[in-house]
């Protein structure tokens, strides 16, 4: 593999830093009830119509792809994934890409300018990033706020053995949002 060839689950922090983002990790149950229209609000707020929707990690097997109806009928035998989808900031379309016709996919929501970037993995959680007004409109709640539930969050994956990737991402992410 070339050297300029990466595959992250995470954000890069000084990438974040030169766009004036703050990144917020969010329990991946916790984006999951999020509500779609409040994300949809958050993204339309910031005058964007239309989003990317990036896909990331190895395409579905043919096992996975037999949950969705559509997907069947375009990709029957699992040979083919495209690398991204154009869709509108609606919650239907943000659903209906991201949550039910191609769950299997890790993705990367982000607009044509990278004016806010939310990255949905399979890991313990999902990343929010953008103007802190955009990230805050989008979890529906304040800086200080979101870190606290984090915060809480990682306390209770410690039974799980995983709160030491959580702590990173505190140690990681935490400096953005007080800059």
């Amino acid at each position: 593999m070339h050297g300029s060839v990466r595959v992250q689950s995470t954000i890069d922090p000084e990438w974040a830093r030169s766009r004036g983002f703050v990144v917020i990790p969010v329990p991946g149950q916790e984006l999951e009830a999020i509500s779609l229209g409040q994300l949809s609000r958050a993204i339309q707020q910031m005058g964007i119509d239309e989003v990317l929707a990036v896909h990331s990690g190895r395409p579905p097997t043919k096992e996975e792809l037999e949950h969705s109806e559509r997907a069947r009928k375009v990709w029957p035998d699992a040979i083919y994934v495209p690398t991204f989808f154009v869709l509108s900031a609606s919650p239907e379309d943000i659903y209906d890409v991201v949550y039910k016709e191609h769950a299997s996919f890790e993705h990367f929501l982000t607009d044509r300018d990278v004016r806010f970037a939310i990255l949905l993995t399979h890991d313990e959680t999902s990343l929010v990033a953008g103007p802190k007004e955009f990230v805050e409109a989008a979890l529906g709640k304040t800086l200080t706020e979101a870190w606290k539930d984090f915060e809480i969050y990682v306390e209770e994956m410690r039974p799980y053995g995983v709160d030491w990737w959580l702590r990173n991402l505190i140690d990681l992410y935490r400096p953005l949002s007080t800059a």
